[in-house]
């Protein structure tokens, strides 16, 4: 399953790192841009899961399509 989710707070390659890091944690392969603001993820886990881990991160997701 594919999903872009919405980050806010992300400013550079270390903030990107964080998110990709959270999220390849989980098991799923994880791509942020920056300049979008977005992170696409593929693999199989639930929204919820996905929202925890980026925000216990410090940043703060507003969308999961």
């Amino acid at each position: 399953m594919k999903m872009i989710v919405h980050v806010e707070g992300m400013h550079c390659i270390r903030c990107a790192g964080k998110v990709e890091s959270a999220l390849h944690d989980l098991g799923l392969d994880a791509v942020v841009d920056l300049e979008k603001k977005i992170c696409t993820v593929e693999g199989d886990c639930d929204k919820e899961a996905i929202q925890a881990a980026i925000e216990e991160k410090g940043f703060q997701v507003v969308g999961i399509e």
